[in-house]
Protein backbone atom coordinates (compact mmCIF):
# COMPACT_ATOMS: atom_id res chain seq x y z
CA UNK A 1 0.00 0.00 0.00
CA UNK A 2 1.26 3.43 -0.91
CA UNK A 3 0.52 6.84 0.47
CA UNK A 4 -1.77 9.20 -1.41
CA UNK A 5 -0.05 12.11 -3.08
CA UNK A 6 -0.89 14.84 -5.55
CA UNK A 7 0.84 16.39 -8.52
CA UNK A 8 -0.51 19.93 -8.63
CA UNK A 9 1.18 20.64 -11.94
CA UNK A 10 -0.78 17.88 -13.67
CA UNK A 11 -4.05 17.77 -11.74
CA UNK A 12 -7.21 18.96 -13.45
CA UNK A 13 -10.76 19.51 -12.32
CA UNK A 14 -14.07 20.78 -13.59
CA UNK A 15 -17.55 21.63 -12.37
CA UNK A 16 -20.52 21.24 -14.67
CA UNK A 17 -23.93 22.78 -14.06
CA UNK A 18 -27.13 21.95 -15.88
CA UNK A 19 -29.10 25.16 -16.27
CA UNK A 20 -32.68 25.89 -17.28
CA UNK A 21 -33.59 29.27 -18.72
CA UNK A 22 -37.15 30.60 -18.23
CA UNK A 23 -37.52 30.55 -22.03
CA UNK A 24 -37.31 26.75 -21.85
CA UNK A 25 -33.71 26.37 -23.05
CA UNK A 26 -31.68 23.75 -21.14
CA UNK A 27 -27.90 24.02 -21.35
CA UNK A 28 -24.70 23.18 -19.49
CA UNK A 29 -22.02 25.52 -18.16
CA UNK A 30 -18.67 23.85 -17.46
CA UNK A 31 -15.90 25.53 -15.48
CA UNK A 32 -12.32 24.25 -15.73
CA UNK A 33 -9.12 25.71 -14.38
CA UNK A 34 -8.66 27.68 -17.59
CA UNK A 35 -12.03 28.09 -19.27
CA UNK A 36 -15.78 28.38 -19.13
CA UNK A 37 -17.67 26.31 -21.71
CA UNK A 38 -21.33 26.55 -22.67
CA UNK A 39 -22.90 23.57 -24.42
CA UNK A 40 -26.33 22.56 -25.71
CA UNK A 41 -27.36 26.22 -25.70
CA UNK A 42 -29.33 27.52 -28.68
CA UNK A 43 -30.02 31.08 -27.50
CA UNK A 44 -27.28 33.63 -28.30
CA UNK A 45 -28.62 35.97 -25.60
CA UNK A 46 -27.82 33.36 -22.93
CA UNK A 47 -24.33 32.83 -24.37
CA UNK A 48 -23.73 36.58 -24.39
CA UNK A 49 -24.85 36.96 -20.75
CA UNK A 50 -22.52 34.18 -19.59
CA UNK A 51 -19.63 35.60 -21.64
CA UNK A 52 -20.20 39.09 -20.21
CA UNK A 53 -20.24 37.67 -16.67
CA UNK A 54 -17.07 35.61 -17.26
CA UNK A 55 -15.29 38.70 -18.61
CA UNK A 56 -15.84 40.39 -15.22
CA UNK A 57 -14.22 37.56 -13.22
CA UNK A 58 -10.45 38.17 -13.07
CA UNK A 59 -9.66 34.56 -12.13
CA UNK A 60 -11.07 33.40 -15.48
CA UNK A 61 -8.73 35.53 -17.59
Amino acid sequence: MGSPSGDCGHETYYDQFKCHDPTGDDYYVTFTQKSVRISSCQDDAIKNKIKAWADLVPALE
